[in-house]
């Protein structure tokens, strides 16, 4: 369930960069942009989860947050922080 929430923030963050991109500098920019974002999840969910699984053994802590969802959690305030400062406030 968390997994899918932090799915669904970073669908409506490239949505975001796309429209904030594709009307400051053009489509080119705007897909350049969903593309930036859809690899910082990657990356970051894929580093996290490494580091989450090599600390945990048991892979569903609660009913509701197993380790993918722990490592989500753990990069999310540095996407955040990265999406804020690329994206809004210029």
């Amino acid at each position: 369930m968390v997994e899918l929430l932090v799915l669904y923030l970073h669908m409506l963050a490239a949505l975001y960069a796309f429209t904030k991109r594709w009307q400051e500098r053009g489509i080119a920019e705007g897909f350049l942009a969903v593309l930036f974002v859809g690899f910082i999840f990657l990356l970051g969910w894929s580093l996290s989860g490494a580091a989450v699984r090599a600390f945990l053994s048991t892979p569903n802590l609660t009913p509701w947050l197993s380790r993918d969802a722990l490592g989500l959690l753990l990069i999310l305030p540095a996407e955040v922080a990265l999406f804020i400062a690329l994206f809004v406030r210029r």
